[in-house]
């Protein structure tokens, strides 16, 4: 796991808890990434943090960077409205991470910081995947949300073949609720218990003397597939989680 300073974790820590509601379910959403046609749509993340907020009593907090600064502004429409919903935006990287590591649940695209949430210790990392592939990209111990389409993934060497994100387009906030609905009963466990809990559902075995790439496939691929949502769990990283629940 990675480690960061002490003073920073602090810090972070007491930043959120100014702003928590009483509740005790903090959720990350980080919407961007560094291509457009891997991002899940924006109108269906801002039903997501409705849901979380409304349904889990969650604090959503959004995590915003320049290249999302086109989103900013439908986002503080939706947060200034809301008391559960919170926006982090071009934040240092080292805060970022920080913020992350208090984090109960993390929903996100094939991004470098979906990568940064699992490393940091986030107990429950959800990645939402359209083109790429999750057996060459996923993030250790993440669950990545896909479309069942035949077509997907479709990127070759970091080329993006389709137009437009369709398999992304196709996966409804409500498969993805679905697919979150075993992280989110997790995370009840995860405030409370000082170990990771195993998530059962699918296993990618990857040979550690030929790591994918673009052109190698993983040894065994087991997937779950659920109308046209396709859940695919990586291998479980060893990350602990200390600071279980909001002081």
């Amino acid at each position: 796991r990675l480690t960061l300073p002490p003073a920073e974790v602090e810090a972070a820590r007491q930043a959120l808890a100014a702003q928590s509601r009483a509740h005790n379910l903090w959720v990350a959403l980080a919407p961007g990434s560094g291509h457009p046609l891997k991002n899940w749509p924006l109108a269906h993340y801002l039903e997501l943090a409705d849901y979380l907020v409304q349904h889990q009593r969650a604090d959503v907090w959004w995590l915003l960077g320049p290249a999302e600064a086109h989103l900013r502004e439908q986002i503080w429409s939706s947060v200034a409205h809301d008391p559960g919903q919170h926006l982090l935006a071009d934040l240092p990287l080292i805060q970022v991470a920080a913020f992350l590591r208090h984090m109960h649940l993390y929903v996100g695209n094939d991004s470098g910081l979906t990568h940064l949430a699992a490393a940091v210790g986030v107990p429950r990392v959800a990645a939402l995947f359209g083109p790429s592939d999750p057996i060459v990209w996923q993030p250790p111990g993440a669950v990545v949300l896909t479309s069942a389409k035949p077509c997907a993934p479709c990127s070759w060497n970091r080329t993006i073949s389709c137009p437009e994100p369709v398999c992304l387009m196709d996966l409804t906030p409500a498969q993805v609720r679905r697919g979150l609905a075993p992280l989110l009963d997790r995370t009840e466990q995860v405030k409370t218990e000082s170990s990771p809990c195993s998530l059962q559902m699918t296993t990618i075995q990857q040979d550690p003397h030929h790591p994918a790439d673009d052109h190698t496939q993983t040894h065994e691929t087991d997937e779950q597939v659920d109308g046209t949502l396709k859940i695919v769990s990586g291998p479980q990283a060893d990350y602990s989680h200390e600071d279980k629940k909001p002081e």
